[in-house]
């Protein structure tokens, strides 16, 4: 007897509870076919506040195939409640009911059975706001793209396909169509900032990368988002942002990056950039005990060139010795264009013994002085003229130092290996002078 009292008390208390709910409550079972497949839910019992969101009215849809009630058809839920009455564990998805032209965001747990619960939040009105905040950003021409991080399916709008060059079709509803196209390069550091954002370190995700487009090209993307939905215990449900093609931009700064640190006619490192790597070469020799070397070339009879022919001459001169220059070097090593004819290579880590690292630099002293002073022929075109064809020889004068450790300021090497060049100079020219009292520190 005091049990029954005990279930009859608790069975009221729960009823109470159920129908006191400010949110919509139903109550569901599912249904399985001969075969033993689930093929829809009944709707066994729903609260007040079900009917005041929906509109629904409670004899309307208890004992009826929610499939029916709801005018949804089964599909958006049956394999969703039937994983929650499997799993035993709660799932919070949106749902769009056509009939009803509202969204609900919809908990779904199971308190038994076959059995599932699920509690209808009307958030109409957010998804309403979303939507024109979404359509906003399509007319600023930003792509839109909604993650649903729990189940990772995730909705891009038409411009965020657009930009990468698919037609509406051509992406599926699911977030590895965005983490497959990300370059290689990027990944790591993107998911850091995601992931910062997800544990709240950081209060909006913002972030540059390269993405992949249909024809093979890679485009610059800012990419924004920002987590919109949490669950009850603070974990992120849905991340919702924008994708911006920056590619211009990037392209913009690296030509300005370049003009900065690159000599425009030869393509080389200029002055600026050279001064940098000196500085690198100098510390990298402090850390390893290994000698480094730096050559200054100035070509002996460049200006006759110029005086004979002009500058188109001697332009298309400094830029076949600047080829030259760098098909005698290693891809560690730096060939620069100092000003005028005269050049600057510096060579980095040749050996921790002086001997060997001198040897090095010999050889590819000797290899540049035979290359550069081989004669060089030119093609100079004019406008409805025949191209005029130059032939000139042009030797060169080289001023070689080595350097180690880091107790030369490189104002220092650099005068060294200038004054050295020009001890060639004025020894007639034509030759390699080495200057090897470098400072060990």
């Amino acid at each position: 007897m005091s049990n029954n009292i005990e279930t009859l008390h608790s069975d009221t208390l729960l009823r109470a509870t159920f129908n006191a709910m400010s949110e919509g409550m139903a109550l569901h079972r599912l249904v399985y076919d001969e075969h033993g497949t689930a093929i829809d839910y009944l709707i066994l019992d729903v609260n007040p506040s079900f009917e005041q969101q929906t509109g629904i009215s409670k004899d309307a849809v208890i004992g009826k195939l929610a499939s029916k009630a709801y005018g949804t058809g089964s599909a958006p839920f049956l394999d969703i409640y039937s994983r929650v009455a499997i799993s035993q564990q709660p799932v919070k998805f949106e749902q769009y009911f056509p009939p009803l032209q509202k969204y609900f965001l919809i908990n779904a747990f199971s308190p038994g059975k076959d059995q599932f619960v699920t509690i209808f939040e009307d958030i109409t009105g957010i998804k309403h706001a979303e939507e024109r905040w979404k359509f906003a950003l399509e007319g600023a021409g930003d792509g839109v793209w909604d993650w649903n991080i729990q189940t990772g399916e995730a909705v891009f709008s038409k411009r965020y396909k657009e930009m990468l060059g698919y037609a509406e079709d051509e992406i599926r509803d699911a977030a590895s169509e965005w983490s497959d196209r990300v370059h290689p390069d990027d990944v790591s550091h993107v998911m850091e900032v995601i992931q910062a954002h997800l544990d709240g370190k950081i209060p909006t995700a913002q972030i540059e990368f390269r993405m992949l487009c249909k024809d093979g090209s890679w485009k610059w993307i800012l990419g924004r988002g920002m987590v919109v939905n949490h669950d009850p215990d603070g974990r992120p449900l849905r991340l919702v942002g924008t994708n911006t093609d920056i590619t211009n931009r990037k392209k913009a700064e690296e030509e300005i990056h370049h003009l900065a640190f690159y000599d425009a006619l030869t393509n080389l490192p200029n002055r600026r950039l050279l001064k940098d790597r000196l500085v690198q070469a100098m510390a990298t020799s402090k850390r390893s005990g290994s000698y480094g070397a730096l050559m200054f070339l100035d070509l002996d009879n460049f200006k006759s060139l110029n005086d004979m022919h002009g500058h188109a001459a001697g332009d298309l001169l400094l830029i076949e010795a600047a080829n030259r220059l760098k098909n005698c070097i290693r891809e560690m090593d730096t060939a620069a264009r100092f000003g005028g004819d005269e050049f600057v290579v510096m060579l980095n880590e040749l050996n921790v013994d002086k001997a060997k690292a001198l040897a090095h630099a010999n050889n590819v002293a000797e290899k540049i002085f035979s290359v550069l002073s081989t004669p060089y022929t030119l093609s100079i075109k004019h406008e409805r003229k025949a191209d005029a064809i130059i032939k000139h020889h042009c030797t060169v004068s080289i001023g070689v130092v080595l350097f180690i450790n880091h107790e030369e300021s490189q104002d220092d090497i650099m005068k060294r290996a200038d004054a050295t060049m020009y001890q060639a100079k004025n020894a007639g020219g034509h030759r390699i002078v080495f200057c090897c009292d470098a400072k060990e520190g």
